[in-house]
């Protein structure tokens, strides 16, 4: 087993310290892809400085898949969306169809409402496989309730099951609550949303009580 292998098995198991000393043998070794893993971690445990310093040698070493998280250490934990939007721009010219989602989410968050709807069709156009979920949540969270269901819809019939809870919201909003329910349970029994679905379905459970 390689040296990175066996942090993937000490991250897996919870031994972060053991994770990062592997990770850290195995970039000695001049294994480069360690890198992204390295930077991962540290990123996991809220040190994001270290992170992005690996992160940067890493893609300094040639590794694209190192954009696209050093962009959300940038985003999400150092407070540079500007920095971010570089390096997920960077990442886009590289070739990596993720970047176009990343995008999208950071200048939505900006109010950058007109570019991230076009950073998402480009998604689309990339055939990002997490692309219609996120065009459908953007359509729901600015209030096109009807067209993001058409995108959630088709989001689950190619398998992105996490859409189950997103879908529910819509139909919650629209005033079709057995149709929430039913998408509620679902994302519940299939786990892949995890606790953003259990606190969903709890909230629209309130809900529905005080109403009935």
């Amino acid at each position: 087993m390689k040296t990175r292998e066996h942090g993937a098995s000490h991250e897996a198991a919870g031994r972060l310290a053991e994770a990062e000393s592997a990770y850290r043998q195995a970039l000695a070794e001049g294994d480069a892809d360690a890198g992204v893993d390295l930077g991962l971690l540290l990123a996991r445990q809220g040190r994001a400085e270290e992170a992005e310093a690996v992160l940067r040698e890493a893609r300094e070493a040639g590794l694209i898949e190192a954009l696209i998280p050093l962009g959300n250490v940038l985003a999400d934990q150092l407070g540079r969306p500007t920095d971010a939007e570089v390096v997920y721009r960077a990442a886009i010219s590289a070739g990596d169809t993720y970047g176009h989602l990343n995008l999208a989410l950071l200048l939505d968050d900006q109010e950058r409402c007109e570019e991230a709807e076009d950073a998402l069709k480009e998604a689309l156009a990339a055939n990002d496989p997490l692309a219609k979920r996120g065009y459908g949540i953007f359509l729901y969270e600015h209030d096109h309730l009807a067209e993001a269901e058409l995108f959630l819809l088709e989001a689950l019939t190619e398998g992105d099951t996490k859409a189950h809870v997103d879908l529910a919201n819509v139909y919650a909003d629209s005033g079709r609550p057995a149709e929430a329910e039913h998408h509620y349970l679902l994302a519940l029994e299939d786990g892949a949303a995890g606790e953003v679905a259990r606190a969903a379905y709890e909230q629209f459970r309130q809900e529905q009580d005080a109403t009935s």
